[in-house]
């Protein structure tokens, strides 16, 4: 039996409306060939390819789709969909904002475009977002959720909690939304309230590990790492390869003077994470306390890639001193780099420094100049942050492969003085 186009795109939606996907693409197709710009099965043969899990077919078919007919709405954000499902973000942007010029009213392709916004991480654009669609739709508890998610990001505390508690109003089942509450109340040092809220999203949804991990953190705040210790034992249980989960599990274990167990948990989420570098600051606090000093100095190099703190590598023209350079007739700069208890415990080391011949210009916080005056082997000692003298290469003072590794003191040396190893 033979049917024109019409009555061929006709029977292909039929068959798409009662499942028959196979049925409905092999209309398409037969479609295309005889027509390759019809838009209609271009249209229904993208949507298909899309939910069929063919991202890069159903994206091409739906480029042709806009081409052909520039005109509808739904196609531009249908398109956008599979763009973002090919981490083609700034194209997906592109188009969610073309169904919006043509529908102004389309709530869908503004949470999209504001699901996209908050991954390319132009937060204020998203929360923007997901207001119109609450314009549009004020019962949408995901576009609430969201909004918390995004305002939280920008560090809006209250205004999340009260977004995640209006989505919670709305869907009272909504266990991401009580979790993600618990993050802004212990954001807010709310600790006691957000270990509620943890409670609350496991009650609904126990295999919940996210919620299991969140919970062990407010456990911990509140100074109950055996509990902690629980929680994220479950939450591996529900999720092995979950780097979070074994990071604080270490955490809690160091918290329970059990080092060499905390090792291992840090360990094995920087083999899921291999750039996680507090996982790598203190697993190198663990061996350091354990008297692994090689390790541990090695470890804390990693220390500027955490960008929360404020310790991040400082930026010089002058190399870093490996230990390896000769210092005979040259001028090295000492820099306090953490806490200026750390700056105390390791200053004693500017004279093994001066020992190999250098001068010896110690930087450090302001309230410690006259105490480090007379420093024995400095010849200099200067205020951070003011002014840098000239120096030939340079050096962080602190618990780091810094002063005490690169003079080549090991364990043997530090054992004199009863060093302290920072807690994180």
């Amino acid at each position: 039996m033979r049917f024109t186009a019409p009555e061929a795109m006709q029977q292909a939606i039929a068959a798409y409306q009662r499942g028959a996907n196979r049925e409905a693409e092999r209309l398409c197709r037969l479609l295309l060939e005889m027509t390759p710009q019809h838009f209609d099965a271009l249209y229904l043969a993208g949507i298909i390819a899309a939910q069929t899990g063919r991202t890069e077919q159903a994206a091409e078919l739906l480029r042709k789709a806009v081409e052909v007919n520039p005109s509808v709405a739904e196609v531009y954000y249908n398109y956008a969909v599979t763009l973002a499902d090919l981490n083609r973000l700034g194209e997906a942007l592109e188009n969610y904002e073309r169904a919006i010029d043509l529908k102004p009213y389309y709530a869908d392709a503004h949470y999209n475009r504001g699901v996209t916004l908050a991954q390319l991480d132009r937060l204020e654009g998203a929360v923007e977002s997901y207001d119109r669609v609450l314009e549009i739709n004020p019962g949408s508890a995901e576009a609430h959720h969201n909004r918390g998610i995004a305002q939280s990001r920008l560090g809006r505390y209250a205004e999340a909690l009260s977004s995640f508690e209006r989505s919670i109003a709305l869907k009272p089942d909504y266990f991401r939304a009580y979790n993600n509450r618990g993050v802004a109340l212990r954001d807010l040092d709310r600790t006691k309230e957000a270990l509620q809220s943890y409670d609350r999203a496991i009650a609904i949804k126990p295999d919940y590990a996210e919620a299991h991990n969140n919970r062990g953190v407010a456990l911990f705040d509140l100074d109950l790492p055996a509990e902690a210790l629980v929680s994220h034992d479950r939450a591996i249980a529900l999720k092995p390869e979950y780097p979070e989960a074994h990071y604080n599990r270490g955490n809690a274990l160091r918290d329970l003077n059990r080092s060499s167990e905390a090792v291992s948990s840090y360990e094995r989420a920087i083999a899921l994470r291999p750039e996680y570098a507090a996982a790598h600051w203190n697993l190198a606090d663990c061996r350091l306390l354990l008297g692994d000093f090689t390790r541990g100095w090695q470890e804390f190099a990693l220390r500027w890639k955490l960008g929360q703190r404020d310790n991040e590598g400082r930026n010089f023209q002058q190399p870093l001193w490996t230990g390896a350079q000769t210092l005979e007739g040259r001028t090295i700069l000492l820099h306090s780099e953490l806490g200026m208890g750390d700056t105390l415990n390791f200053c004693r080391y500017a004279k093994e420094v001066a020992a190999r011949g250098a001068r010896v210009v110690l930087e450090i916080q302001p309230p410690l100049l006259t105490l480090l005056a007379g420093l024995e082997g400095v010849s200099q000692v200067v205020p951070r942050g003011i002014w840098i003298i000239a120096h030939s290469v340079r050096l962080a003072i602190g618990p780091t492969k810094s002063v005490g590794h690169r003079a080549g003191m090991e364990r043997a040396a530090l054992d004199l003085e009863d060093p302290q190893c920072s807690r994180m």
